[in-house]
C-alpha cells in the first residue's frame, strides 16, 4: 500500500458516507477508479464511484435512495436529489463476460476486481479508513508518468472486448495523456474486431465519445488509430475522396460540428448526438442525393427523402441510430432546403422560424459555411431574420399553436 498524495478535502462527503455505511454493515468498500486518478492529478473529480464486496440487493437494503440497474451485471445507483447519483459496483471476477452470457452475476474479491478493469490508472482503490491507496498494478507509476496502459496483454484484452479500444481513445482524449506503446500498437492491429460488436453498444459508446466535451479530440484520435472507419465506414471513405476539396470539406464539417458541441458542453447547454451524426453523414447524403437526382424521373423532394432513408439505414448497420435521432437528423437536413426556399417570403420564413428544429438547422447552416460551403448570403439572411422582433413574435405564437394542436391529439 502507498500513502496517497491527494487532497482529501476534495472527497465528496456523500461518497464517504456511502463507503462508511457499507463498512459498518460488515462489507469491504472503497472509492475507486477515475476519482482517485483525478485526485492524484490535482483535479476535482466529477464523479465518485464505489467498489464493494456487498451484493447489489444488499446495497439496496442499506440505502432507501438506491435503485438497481443493468441486466448483464447489476449496479447500484444511490441518488441524492434528482440529478446527483453515486455508482456502487460489486467486486467482479475476470470470468464475468462468459458467465454473463448465461445471465449469472460473477462476483469476486478485491483482487479479482482489480484485474478485470481496463486500465491501470483506473485500477486504484482508496481505503477511507487507512487513508491509503491500494495499487496492485503499478497504476500510481502510470499516473505519475502520464500514461494510459491496458491491464494485461493488449491483444488478449481487445479480443475479450473490442470496445476497450474505443475506451482507450476516449480516455486519452479526455485526459490529454498518450497511450503506452504496446497498448497503442495493438489498436490498429485489432481494430477489425469492432465489427463483431452490436450496433446498439457502439451507439452508446458514440454518446460517450462525442458528447462528453472532448468530441473533437476523440474524432482526431479515432482517425489516428484507424477506428473511425469501423464506426462510420461510408464517412471515412469520403475523407479520402479523389476530389480533395470535397474530402477536406467532409473532415472540416465533422470537426466544426464537434467543436460546436464541445463548446455547448462547456457552457452547460443541451447537446444531441443527432447534430453530430447529421454533420458526419451530410456529405454522404449529398453524394447520394445528387446521384439519384440525375435520373430526372422524380421530384427533388421525393428523391431527398429516399436518399435520407438510404444513408441513415446504411449507417445504422454499424452504429445504432434510434428512430428519434433519425427523425431529428431528417428534420435538420430537410430544413436546409427550406432555409433556402423560404428566404424572402415572410409567411414561409415565419413557418421555418416556428419549427422546433429551426435553431439546430440554423447552427447546421453555420457549420456548413465554416466547413467551406459558399453560404454567406443565406447565413446573413437568417441571422438578420432572428433580429426581427416582429417575425420572431409571430413565429413564437405559431409554435405555441402547433404545440397545443399536438397536445390535443395525444
Amino acid at each position: 500500500m502507498t500513502k496517497p498524495s491527494i487532497n482529501e478535502a476534495l472527497l465528496d462527503p456523500r461518497a464517504l458516507e456511502i463507503v462508511h455505511t457499507l463498512i459498518r454493515a460488515g462489507h469491504e468498500a472503497y472509492l475507486v477508479g477515475g476519482c482517485i486518478r483525478d485526485l492524484l492529478r490535482g483535479r476535482t473529480p466529477k464523479d465518485f464511484d464505489v467498489a464493494t464486496s456487498a451484493h447489489p440487493e444488499t446495497v439496496r437494503q442499506l440505502f432507501p435512495n438506491c435503485r438497481l440497474i443493468g441486466k448483464r451485471f447489476r449496479l447500484a445507483h444511490i441518488y441524492y436529489g434528482r440529478n446527483t447519483l453515486f455508482e456502487v459496483a460489486t467486486f467482479r471476477r475476470e470470468s464475468e463476460a462468459s458467465e454473463q452470457v448465461r445471465g449469472d452475476n460473477s462476483y469476486g474479491t478485491l483482487e479479482d476486481d482489480v484485474h478485470r478493469r481496463d486500465f491501470t490508472i483506473n485500477a486504484l482503490y482508496y481505503d477511507v479508513q487507512k487513508h491509503e491507496i491500494i495499487d496492485r498494478l503499478n497504476g500510481l507509476a502510470d499516473v505519475a508518468q502520464g500514461l494510459i496502459r491496458i491491464i494485461g496483454d493488449p491483444k488478449t484484452r481487445f479480443t475479450e472486448d473490442p470496445v476497450r479500444m474505443l475506451r482507450a481513445v476516449r480516455f486519452m482524449s479526455k485526459l490529454g495523456l498518450p497511450l503506452e506503446t504496446e497498448t497503442a500498437d495493438a489498436i490498429p492491429k485489432n481494430r477489425k474486431k469492432l465489427a463483431a460488436v452490436p450496433p446498439a453498444r457502439l451507439g452508446d459508446e458514440c454518446l460517450k465519445l462525442f458528447l462528453s466535451g472532448d468530441g473533437q479530440a476523440c474524432f482526431d484520435n479515432l482517425r489516428e488509430y484507424k477506428l473511425f472507419t469501423m464506426l462510420f465506414p461510408d464517412v471515412d471513405h469520403l475523407f479520402f475522396h479523389p476530389n480533395r476539396e470535397f474530402a477536406t470539406y467532409a473532415v472540416r464539417l465533422a470537426q466544426a460540428a464537434l467543436a460546436s458541441t464541445d463548446q455547448r458542453v462547456r457552457e452547460g447547454k443541451q447537446v444531441t448526438l443527432a447534430f453530430v451524426l447529421a454533420a458526419f453523414l451530410w456529405p454522404v447524403f449529398q453524394l447520394q442525393y445528387a446521384g439519384m437526382l440525375r435520373d430526372g424521373q422524380r421530384s427533388w423532394h421525393e428523391v431527398m427523402h429516399e436518399a435520407i432513408d438510404i444513408v441513415l439505414l446504411a449507417a445504422n448497420e454499424r452504429v445504432a441510430i434510434t428512430l428519434r435521432l433519425r427523425a431529428i437528423i431528417r428534420e435538420i437536413w430537410t430544413l436546409q432546403a427550406r432555409l433556402e426556399l423560404a428566404a424572402g417570403n415572410q409567411k414561409k420564413m415565419v413557418a421555418v422560424l416556428a419549427h422546433p428544429r429551426f435553431r439546430a438547422a440554423y447552427d447546421f447552416l453555420l457549420i456548413r459555411q465554416q466547413a467551406g460551403e459558399n453560404l454567406p448570403a443565406l447565413v446573413e439572411t437568417w441571422t438578420l431574420i432572428q433580429r426581427d422582433s416582429a417575425l420572431m413574435q409571430q413565429a413564437a405564437r405559431q409554435r405555441v399553436k402547433y404545440e397545443r394542436l399536438e397536445e390535443s391529439s395525444l
